[in-house]
C-alpha cells in the first residue's frame, strides 16, 4: 500500500513548520475538502484564534492588528484591541487571509512576529448538507452605543435556543423578559421580521444583536388579551431553534435561571411529591445575556469551530456588564475532544487571562463548563510508556455510512521527537505500512484520491505536539466524492528510543448534537484484549482497573476545554446518579460521567471540581427541565445539565460549599453538590 508525501496548498502550510496546527496543515493541502459545501470556492480569509508571545508586551495585539490593517490582510474584532489599550490581552480571534497564513507560518521573523501560535476555526461540514439559508445578513449598524448595563449579577449563557418569552425568564411584571442582550453568531442570523430586526455587532463584526427592548416589542406584538403567544413570539423572530418542543440552550437556562429550580421538580424520597415551590433566589432575578451558537457549529459535533465562537461569545457577555456588575456567572454546556487535554490550549488560556482581567475590573467572573459524556464512548487510548520499537497496534472501528470525516488527534509529549505514527487501512498488509516521523505529512493511497492522511508537525518545544489522523467519509453523499474503507483500521507507535511519558490518542467525537442532523455512528477504539469492554455479559467494569491492560481508558475522557488547572475561575462538573448507588449505597457517579486526570505533566488537574445531578437512577435515567414553551418539562441527562446547576449555586453564594460528601478527585472532584 503506498502513502506518499501529502502537497502544501496555497497557504503553504507544512508539517515541517514547528507548532503548526495540523488541521491548518490538512485543510490547505486537502482545498478545504471537509469544511466547505459541494461548489464553494477556498476562502479568501479563513477564521483562526491566536495566542500572542508573552514578550509581544502590551501592544502585541495593538501591532497586529495594525499590521493586518496595513497590509490588508485580515482583521481583529474590535472588541479585544479595545480592552488591550488597559489590559494585556494575549488572546483573540481574527480573519487571516490565505497569503498572510502562509507569511506568518514561513516568514515569521517578518509576519507575524508577536505570534505565538494560531489555529484554524471553521466548522466540519459534510457533503450533504443543509443548504445555507438565503435571507440577507444582518445590517450593519454604526459603532453601537453603550451595551444595556446589566445589575450586579450577571448570568451568560453560550448554548442554542433562548426561550425569551417563556415565563420563567420574565421579569417581575410578568409582561418583559429578563433576557437583557442576545446575540446570533450565525452569518444569517435570526431576529429579521418586520417587528425586530437585529444589529451586526460592529466590536465582532459577523452575526446580529437584539435587546430587551427590541425583545420586549416582540412580546407584545404576539400578546392579545393579556396571553402571550410564545409560538407567534418566535416565528416573527424567526427563531427556528424554538420550534421543537425542547432545545438545549432552554432546559440549561431553566436549571440555571428558571423560577423552579431541579430540587422544586424532583423528589428523592419515594414517600414525597415534588414541591413545585418557586426559587426567589437571586439566579432567578438576574439579568440573562445568550449567545447563539451557528448553525454549522450545532452541525458540527467534532467542535471545529467552537473555540473561536466561546471566546468571543465570552468577550460579548463580559461587554455587557455595567457599572453595578460584581459578579459575572457564564455557562457553557459544551465541549471538544479536540486539543492537548492539558490545559495549554489557545482558548482554555484565554479563559484563564479573562477571569483575570475581570477581577482587575472589580468583577468576579466564574465560568463553568461541563466535563463530557466520554466515560464509556472508548474514544481515548493511552500508552504508559513506549519501548523502542513496535508498539501493539491500536484497532479502531469506523463505522459504514458515516457522512463525516474521522479525525483522531495523537498527542506526542513535549520535546519529543522520537515517536513515529502508522496508519494501516482495514485488511492492509502490515509489512506495508509507513511509519510517519515529525514533519511529515502523507496520504494514501494517493494525492488524487485521499483516503486517509496523516500529518505530524515538528516539535514545538513549548508544548505538546499534536498529530493528526483523517480518515474520510465512509459513504458518498455527492458525486466524485472520495470514499474511504469502513470497518477495522490499526494506529501503531514506533519508537526510535524508550519514552516514559504517555501518549494520548483521542477520536473527536461525531455523535449528534441535540438539533442536528444524524450524520455517522461514532468510530470508536476497540477492547481487543477484553478488559475495558462496558458492555461484556454480565460483568460490567465501572473504572479502569487499579493496573489497566487495556489501551482504551475511561481515565483521561475530561471534555478538552476543562483541564485548566483548578482554581482559575473555571470550573468543570461532573454528573451523578441521585438514587440507587451500588449495591444500594450512596449515589454514584452517571456512567458516562468523564473521568481525569487531564494529560500532560506536572500537577495537571485532577478531574471534576464538583459534580451535580443529572440522571434520577440508573432505572430513570435524566432530570426534569424546561422545555421551549411555559410550562413545559422535558427530560434530560448528560453533564451539560449537571453545569447549569452548579453556576446556580455560584450566582446565588458566589462560591462552593466548604465541605461536600462524596469527594473523589476522579470522578466528583470536592464532592456532590446537593438537591437544592
Amino acid at each position: 500500500m503506498a502513502w506518499t508525501d501529502l502537497p502544501t496548498g496555497g497557504m503553504h502550510a507544512s508539517a515541517g513548520s514547528a507548532g503548526v496546527d495540523p488541521n491548518l496543515v490538512w485543510a490547505d493541502a486537502s482545498a478545504f475538502v471537509d469544511f466547505l459545501r459541494p461548489g464553494e470556492r477556498c476562502p479568501a480569509q479563513v477564521p483562526v484564534i491566536v495566542q500572542l508571545k508573552a514578550s509581544s508586551s502590551r501592544d502585541g495585539l495593538v501591532r497586529l492588528q495594525r499590521e493586518l490593517t496595513e497590509l490588508r490582510a485580515g482583521w481583529i474584532p474590535d472588541a479585544y484591541p479595545r480592552i488591550a489599550r488597559a489590559f494585556e490581552v494575549r488572546h483573540c480571534t481574527a480573519f487571516f487571509a490565505t497569503w498572510y497564513c502562509d507569511a506568518a507560518i514561513n516568514d515569521p521573523q517578518r509576519y507575524g512576529t508577536m505570534i505565538e501560535c494560531f489555529e484554524l476555526q471553521m466548522p466540519v461540514i459534510p457533503r450533504r448538507a443543509r443548504p445555507p439559508r438565503t435571507a440577507a445578513s444582518a445590517p450593519e449598524g454604526a459603532r453601537p452605543a453603550r451595551r444595556a448595563d446589566a445589575g450586579k449579577l450577571l448570568i451568560g449563557v453560550i448554548d442554542t435556543g433562548c426561550p425569551f418569552a417563556n415565563l420563567a425568564l420574565r421579569d417581575p411584571s410578568g409582561e418583559g423578559t429578563r433576557v437583557l442582550h442576545i446575540w446570533d453568531q450565525d452569518p444569517v442570523p435570526a431576529f429579521d421580521g418586520e417587528v425586530v430586526q437585529g444589529k451586526q455587532p460592529s466590536d465582532f463584526g459577523y452575526g446580529c444583536e437584539v435587546s430587551r427592548d427590541q425583545l420586549n416589542a416582540l412580546i407584545r406584538a404576539s400578546t392579545r388579551a393579556s396571553v402571550v403567544s410564545e409560538e407567534g413570539c418566535y416565528r416573527a423572530a424567526g427563531y427556528d431553534a424554538l420550534n421543537s418542543r425542547f432545545a438545549h440552550g432552554a432546559a440549561v437556562l431553566g436549571l440555571l435561571a428558571g423560577t423552579h429550580t431541579l430540587g422544586a421538580r424532583t423528589s428523592v424520597r419515594s414517600s414525597e411529591a415534588p414541591k413545585w415551590n418557586a426559587a426567589g433566589d437571586e439566579a432567578s432575578r438576574s439579568d440573562i445575556v445568550f449567545v447563539q451558537l451557528p448553525r454549522d457549529s450545532v452541525q458540527d459535533s467534532s467542535s471545529a469551530d467552537l473555540a473561536r465562537l466561546v471566546l468571543d461569545g465570552l468577550r460579548y457577555i463580559v461587554s455587557c456588564a455595567g457599572s453595578e456588575t460584581r459578579q459575572i456567572v457564564v455557562n457553557i454546556s459544551n465541549g471538544t475532544s479536540r486539543g492537548s487535554h492539558d490545559g495549554e490550549s489557545i482558548l482554555e488560556g484565554a479563559m484563564g487571562d479573562l477571569v483575570r482581567e475581570q477581577k482587575g475590573l472589580g468583577r468576579d467572573l466564574q465560568i463553568v463548563l461541563p466535563v463530557g459524556n466520554a466515560f464509556d464512548e472508548e474514544r481515548h487510548a493511552q500508552f504508559d510508556a513506549l519501548a523502542k520499537g513496535l508498539s501493539e497496534p491500536i484497532a479502531m472501528r469506523v463505522p459504514p455510512g458515516g457522512e463525516t470525516p474521522t479525525y483522531v488527534l495523537v498527542r506526542i509529549p513535549k520535546e519529543q521527537d522520537q515517536v513515529g505514527i502508522r496508519v494501516l487501512p482495514p485488511d492492509a498488509d502490515s509489512s506495508d505500512a509507513t511509519t510517519v516521523w515529525p514533519g511529515r505529512a502523507v496520504v494514501w493511497p494517493s494525492v488524487q484520491e485521499p483516503r486517509a492522511a496523516v500529518v505530524y508537525p515538528m516539535p514545538s518545544g513549548t508544548r505538546a505536539t499534536l498529530a493528526l489522523v483523517v480518515i474520510a467519509p465512509t459513504t458518498a453523499s455527492a458525486r466524485a466524492q472520495v470514499v474511504a474503507p469502513h470497518g477495522v483500521w490499526s494506529i501503531q507507535l514506533e519508537a526510535r528510543q524508550d519514552v516514559s511519558a504517555p501518549v494520548h490518542m483521542y477520536i473527536t467525537r461525531n455523535q449528534q448534537n441535540p438539533g442536528a442532523l444524524p450524520r455517522a455512528k461514532q468510530a470508536i477504539f476497540l477492547d481487543t484484549d477484553e478488559t475495558y469492554d462496558p458492555a461484556r455479559y454480565l460483568a460490567p467494569a465501572e473504572a479502569d482497573p487499579a493496573m489497566p491492560k487495556s489501551r482504551i481508558r475511561r481515565g483521561g475522557t475530561l471534555n478538552g476545554l476543562t483541564t485548566l488547572r483548578s482554581g482559575a475561575g473555571v470550573w468543570a462538573v461532573g454528573a451523578y446518579i441521585l438514587r440507587e448507588g451500588p449495591r444500594g449505597g450512596a449515589a454514584a457517579p452517571s456512567l458516562y460521567s468523564a473521568c481525569g486526570p487531564a494529560a500532560g505533566g506536572g500537577s495537571p488537574r485532577p478531574g471534576p471540581d464538583v459534580s451535580a445531578p443529572a440522571d434520577f437512577s440508573r432505572a430513570l435515567r435524566g432530570i426534569l427541565a424546561s422545555g421551549v414553551r411555559s410550562g413545559e418539562v422535558v427530560r434530560v441527562t448528560g453533564t451539560s445539565f449537571a453545569a447549569p446547576q452548579v453556576a446556580r449555586w455560584l450566582a446565588n453564594y458566589g462560591k462552593l460549599p466548604s465541605s461536600l460528601p462524596g469527594q473523589d478527585p476522579l470522578r466528583n472532584g470536592r464532592g456532590k453538590l446537593p438537591l437544592t
